[in-house]
């Protein structure tokens, strides 16, 4: 059985409340209260939930890689790159690629309700967007940079 923030508080003596700030290093604790906290939580295996931890934050710790193919040189380059930047930085990669031999550009490619709320930012890879998707991706209110191609009024990046 996983070990919450509630589990944390009832051994500690404390509330949940106390538990987050001193498990955060949030000032408005006491000394003494946050290391019974951290020990209590430490014998007991307690470890944030990223999904917890992302409501309390509004980050996710996470950039989103669209692209429509994994598998070309140019793609996948770019993908193994960017996946290990942002390893090296504490950030985490989530992959979605789609179909984009659709002829039915009315339809939006992308699914937002994969990115919605899961991404910090999104890297946009060899994919040329319609004025439509670009207008749905940015509707997430997230940074959007566009790597090998991308609309002129977007950051992009080139490959020289």
């Amino acid at each position: 059985m996983q070990v919450g923030i509630d589990d944390v508080a009832r051994a500690a003596g404390v509330s949940t409340a106390t538990v987050s700030r001193a498990l955060r290093g949030l000032p408005d604790v006491r000394d003494s209260t946050r290391q019974r906290v951290r020990q209590v939580a430490a014998e007991l295996g307690y470890a944030p939930s990223p999904s917890a931890a992302s409501l309390a934050s509004g980050r996710t710790g996470t950039v989103g890689l669209l692209t429509p193919w994994v598998s070309r040189w140019f793609h996948s380059n770019v993908l193994e790159g960017a996946s290990a930047g942002l390893r090296a930085r504490g950030f985490h990669a989530l992959l979605v690629s789609f179909d984009v031999t659709e002829a039915d550009v009315a339809r939006p490619r992308v699914d937002l309700d994969v990115l919605r709320r899961r991404v910090d930012a999104l890297l946009v890879v060899g994919l040329t967007m319609t004025a439509l998707e670009v207008e749905l991706i940015s509707s997430l209110g997230v940074p959007i940079v566009f790597a090998g191609s991308g609309p002129a009024d977007q950051v992009r990046v080139h490959v020289d």
